[in-house]
Parts: structure tokens; C-alpha cells; sequence
């Protein structure tokens, strides 16, 4: 009754709701992963599990906060015509000269403050226990690099105050804010593929048909699709309100494969549920 109450004012809410409250589920289990692998980092007995259990807890409700943030907002849009965060676009307007940015919207920036923090604490223990590093460069290039984004946001922001220039795409000012995203992304794209790179390793020196194996694939293949399924939130969630009106009028005229938009609300939701089965199989199975 309720969706259909809604799909009489707004006829693409119930699918937006539908999805919303899916993402939301998936997020906060997500979270109550993440707070169990904490906790069994605190009740670990040797330092080496103790700090990479906790490492790899924080790391996982970070983004699954910062996938929350993003959530938040684009909810805000869709129901209240609003946004949480500030976004380029407004401080142009604010401000009167044009702006470019390679993120436009202000919840990257505090995104990728949280997930360099996190790093950190990822990173420490894989360079110190799996790597046997004793510079842990990695460790070094995530405390760099976190404040990193609101330095940037703050020179786009400012610079025509400051020089009297605006920041376009011909701008050397645009290249260097450019420059500082990118290291940015850089750096977790780094710490990911080195995550990625010791699970497989774990793996292939494991004996053929051994459950050790068998957990390296689980949470390596976990992992990846929980990195598509953040990649693939924008597009899903535009599909379905942004571009919902043609979906819908595609329905009614019976236009071939329309249907696939009954299926949009659970794209999302059914790869973090994939990826968290996967990931839970992988680090909660016995080994012996």
C-alpha cells in the first residue's frame, strides 16, 4: 500500500526506495563485519594478528561508511530536492567564476580522507608482517597523502581569490589540483592491488585442493566484486531515478528488455551480499 501510495506522486520512488533500503541492509552488515573482525583482532594473542585483524576491521567500515555517505546524500536529492554536501557546481554559483574538478561533489573529499586514515592501519601491519618491510613506505605514503583531498578541494576553491585566475581545464592550477586526486587514488589503488597481490600468493603456495587456496580465491574474487559494486552505485542509482521516467515509458510501450528495470534495485544490494558471502567464507572457515 505504502509503494503504491508513493508510485501515484512519484511513479520511480518505489524502485529508489526499494534500492535505498537494500544498500542500506547490505551497508550495515558490512559495518557489524567489520566491528567482528576488530574484536577478534583485540582477542588475538600474537601482535601480528592483533594489528592486522584491527587493521582490516577499520578498513572495512570505513568504506562501507563512506558508501553510506555517498548514499546519504544522493537519498537527501531524491526526496528533498537537496544536497547534504556542497558541490562544485554551488560554489560557482556562490562565488561566480568557474571552477573544474575531477570530483565535483564535497563527500569525496571527506571519502577519501577516511579511507587514507583506514589505510593506515591496513597498510602497517601487511608492509611489517606479511612484506617485511622496516621503512613500510606504504604505511608512510597513506599518512601523506590523507589530508591530501581537502587540501586540494581548498585551492579550487580559493585560487581565484588568490590569483585572480579561474580554474579551468587550461589552467596549470587545474593540472596540480588534478595531480593531488590522483595521487590520492593512487595510493589506495596501490594498498588494494598489495591486499590483492599477498591473498593470491597465500594461495598459490597452498597445495592444490587445500582449503587455504580455497580462501585466498573467496576473498580476492570477494573483494573485487565489492569494488564493482562501489564503482557501479552512480550509474545504478542514476539509471533508476535519473533516466527512471524512460525506463518507465519503455514499460508501457513494451520495448524489449524494459523489464530490466525491475531488476535495477537489486544489482547493487545482490553483488555486497556476493561479496560479503564471499569474504566472511574466506576469513571465517577453518583451515586445519
Amino acid at each position: 500500500m505504502i509503494l503504491e501510495g508513493l508510485a501515484e506522486l512519484e511513479p520511480r520512488l518505489p524502485a529508489i526506495m526499494v534500492t535505498f533500503i537494500l544498500i542500506s541492509v547490505m551497508i550495515a552488515l558490512y559495518i557489524y563485519f567489520g566491528f567482528n573482525f576488530y574484536i577478534k583482532g583485540r582477542r588475538a594473542k600474537l601482535d601480528a594478528q592483533k594489528s592486522y585483524y584491527k587493521g582490516l576491521g577499520m578498513y572495512i567500515i570505513t568504506v562501507a561508511m563512506s558508501e553510506g555517505l555517498y548514499l546519504f546524500d544522493y537519498m537527501n536529492r531524491v526526496l528533498y530536492d537537496e544536497r547534504v554536501f556542497k558541490t562544485i557546481e554551488m560554489y560557482e554559483i556562490e562565488l561566480g567564476v568557474q571552477i573544474e574538478s575531477l570530483f565535483e561533489p564535497n563527500y569525496f573529499v571527506i571519502i577519501f580522507m577516511m579511507l587514507c586514515f583506514s589505510l593506515i592501519f591496513l597498510a602497517a601491519p601487511l608492509e611489517k608482517y606479511l612484506l617485511g618491510r622496516k621503512r613500510r613506505p606504504l604505511t608512510w605514503a597513506a599518512v601523506i597523502v590523507t589530508p591530501m583531498p581537502l587540501i586540494a578541494r581548498i585551492i579550487e576553491v580559493n585560487i581565484y581569490n588568490w590569483t585572480g585566475e579561474e580554474l579551468t581545464q587550461t589552467s596549470t592550477y587545474y593540472y596540480f589540483t588534478s595531480a593531488i586526486w590522483l595521487i590520492n587514488i593512487g595510493v589506495l589503488s596501490m594498498a588494494m592491488l598489495v591486499l590483492f597481490s599477498q591473498y593470491l600468493k597465500m594461495g598459490i603456495k597452498a597445495p592444490v585442493g587445500s582449503k587455504l587456496r580455497a580462501k585466498s580465491k573467496e576473498i580476492v574474487v570477494g573483494l573485487m566484486i565489492w569494488i564493482l559494486a562501489i564503482l557501479t552505485s552512480s550509474s545504478v542509482l542514476k539509471s533508476i531515478w535519473d533516466d527512471g521516467n524512460e525506463w518507465l515509458s519503455r514499460l508501457v510501450n513494451n520495448v524489449p528488455l524494459a523489464e530490466i528495470f525491475y531488476l535495477m534495485p537489486f544489482i547493487i544490494p545482490g553483488l555486497l551480499l556476493l561479496s560479503l558471502g564471499l569474504i566472511t567464507a574466506g576469513f571465517t572457515r577453518d583451515y586445519g
